[in-house]
């Protein structure tokens, strides 16, 4: 489990520096995500070399079934052709001075272009982490994980997710479910408009793959209500945006019995609290005036 979602932080970078975005940016904002270091001077330091290697045995042992990515082009061109392993060789998508702090390469803009129109931070560390709650979410799909609990303590102790974030499937729990997959929708949009196709494919197939996940593990059928955790039971009432994302119809029925659970479990008086379970800082005190609204 932590390798596999470890590796995306990486290969998320890889592809954006292919992309065209700054590298300064890519690894500012994996820092400024909260993660300890940013996804290419970690790549260095886990060795390009090493995920080259990687990439390479799992194409022979797949086959056909093999679907290449952005960094293992990315990994082929610094290994094979540029001879940047990484920091063990003093060269990689840093550079390693004996006698002065490790700075980017400058040549990474003659092989990877950095393009006139650049992502904004917040679209970056979006992506960085949105990848790593979708691969969590695959390997809780297949039974590498039994539950979600168990990925986020892995994710904070194993890797070094941010705690602030509550963990890969934390990240799902605390955007909300419907935002969290309407995330996804809206990175496929903007990855059409910079005529990126294949990333645009994976966001679209990502999206769907979470609403299948939902509607498979959020739905509670006790309270004919959808739920604000995957295998949870508690309310969100950020459940009332279901609709407004395009994650369901008005008229779904599913949608009638989420808005009236909403209601039931967290209406008070003339008020809706966004939830009503106890939180890092004990219970609500207050209403959330804008799910009221």
């Amino acid at each position: 489990y932590t390798s596999r979602v470890f590796g995306t932080y990486l290969s998320e970078g890889m592809a954006l520096l292919q992309e065209g975005v700054a590298p300064a940016l890519i690894d500012n904002a994996g820092r400024i995500a909260g993660m300890p270091v940013g996804p290419l001077a970690l790549a260095d330091e886990v060795s390009i070399e090493l995920v080259h290697k990687i990439a390479s045995q799992t194409k022979k042992d797949l086959g056909d079934q093999y679907a290449p990515r952005a960094a293992d082009q990315v990994a082929a061109l610094m290994v094979d052709k540029l001879g940047r392993l990484g920091k063990k060789s003093g060269h990689g998508f840093y550079e390693y001075p004996a006698d002065a702090r490790k700075h980017l390469w400058p040549g990474l803009a003659e092989h990877f272009p950095v393009r006139a129109e650049q992502p904004s931070l917040e679209q970056v560390v979006e992506r960085l982490m949105l990848i790593q709650s979708i691969e969590t979410v695959r390997c809780l799909e297949e039974g590498v994980l039994t539950s979600p609990q168990d990925a986020d303590v892995g994710a904070i102790l194993g890797w070094g997710y941010p705690p602030f974030r509550g963990g890969p499937i934390g990240q799902i729990h605390t955007m909300g479910v419907a935002n969290f997959v309407a995330a996804c929708d809206r990175l496929a949009k903007i990855a059409e408009r910079l005529g990126l196709a294949q990333r645009r494919d994976y966001w679209h197939s990502q999206a769907e793959r979470i609403h299948r996940v939902v509607c498979e593990r959020a739905w509670n059928g006790k309270l004919n209500s959808f739920v604000a955790t995957l295998d949870g039971n508690s309310m969100d009432a950020s459940l009332l945006l279901l609709n407004e994302v395009g994650f369901l119809q008005a008229d779904d029925p599913r949608f009638a019995g989420t808005v009236a659970a909403v209601e039931r479990e967290l209406r008070h008086g003339d008020f809706i609290f966004r939830y009503v379970e106890k939180d890092d800082f004990g219970r609500p005190e207050n209403a959330f005036l804008i799910c009221t609204f």
